[in-house]
């Protein structure tokens, strides 16, 4: 990664000159390539233009494997900035090209994105068919991404037991193949499953840890994550002040990246913490906050908790005679709506 950021401007130019010049796959390849990069430095508008400058190049000479490629790069910097609409339908072009054009691979990577909203079960089904063709393929971190998303999907309907297992099946893959930065992605989602269940001593272990990885290896889009994780640990563990010093990290990384969701989540998080603090108008303010950009976004899980925050601490101003608040029962329903029934 420090190579790449010393090289970017040289390799922004490159992809430019190359596209001028007619070398469209060179083109698209060393656009697709720098993705990494993009994504860990948060330098979204660079990824936008240098894709749309490559997608243009492949149109030109009629290159459908390369524009299906950048498709699926294209849909996955409109998941990444939250435009889940857009992501759906870039994600879907593509792989119905890499399907025409055979390429399994390509068909199995724009599958792996793909977010199917509010039908986890078919994702499941979904990501279980790309496990199998990444693992038939050889692509060992294409396969433990999407074992991390399925234990996301087992995190959110809260069996912890399945949650923990597909993590550590894609952190043996991790380790095996030793890309740090996948590492740390799937071993946050571990420190998440262990706050989850309330094992704060291991999730707190597993978030320093985190830390230490992303900061190594210059990835500050996690380090935000990994903060918030250490963060929500220590509110846990009653440390308002190291929470405060983690949270407050991390809103300013996020807030930087111009990563939205990130930035929310750090809102609610400081609310969560200033709420635990007694600080009750201070949570208000900040969850609001947070709400008004879940709204936007669409984050029905993350809504929820906030919705549920803002009840509690409502009820907590009014009293216990009182009836339970509007927030608090919506927040409530959502989150239950969430969890598929037995």
């Amino acid at each position: 990664l420090g190579w790449w950021e010393g090289e970017r401007p040289a390799l922004l130019a490159t992809i430019r000159q190359a596209a001028a010049s007619g070398a469209d796959e060179a083109c698209w390849d060393l656009a697709m390539s720098m993705i990494t990069l993009f994504e860990a430095r948060s330098h979204f508008d660079d990824w936008k233009d240098t894709h749309e400058v490559a997608l243009a190049a492949v149109l030109r000479v009629r290159n459908r494997r390369g524009e299906a490629a950048m498709l699926y790069s294209h849909g996955t910097l409109s998941l990444f900035l939250q435009h889940h609409d857009e992501a759906a339908a870039q994600l879907t072009s593509a792989m119905r090209l890499f399907d025409e054009l055979n390429e399994p691979h390509g068909s199995a990577l724009a599958l792996r994105n793909i977010r199917i909203s509010g039908r986890l079960e078919e994702a499941l089904t979904k990501y279980e068919k790309a496990a199998e063709v990444l693992r038939d393929i050889g692509d060992r971190a294409g396969e433990a991404h999407i074992l991390r998303s399925m234990g996301q999907i087992y995190l959110e309907w809260h069996n912890y037991e399945e949650a923990e297992r597909f993590s550590e099946a894609a952190l043996g893959i991790a380790r095996t193949i030793g890309n740090k930065r996948l590492l740390a992605q799937v071993l946050g989602l571990l420190g998440e499953t262990y706050l989850d269940r309330d094992d704060r001593k291991r999730a707190e272990l597993t978030f320093q840890q985190v830390l230490h990885l992303v900061r190594e290896i210059g990835d500050q889009l996690g380090e935000a994550h990994a903060l918030l994780g250490l963060g929500a640990v220590q509110t846990r563990r009653e440390r308002y002040e190291l929470a405060e010093t983690s949270l407050r990290q991390a809103h300013l990384l996020s807030e930087r990246s111009g990563e939205r969701l990130t930035f929310a989540r750090a809102c609610l998080a400081l609310g969560e913490l200033y709420f635990a603090g007694g600080h009750r108008q201070r949570a208000i303010a900040i969850a609001s906050e947070a709400l008004k950009l879940f709204d936007q976004l669409g984050a029905t899980r993350w809504q929820a908790r906030t919705l549920s925050l803002l009840g509690k601490v409502r009820q907590d101003s009014a009293g216990p005679a009182q009836a339970p608040n509007a927030a608090w029962v919506g927040g409530r329903t959502l989150v239950a709506d969430a969890v598929p029934r037995s």
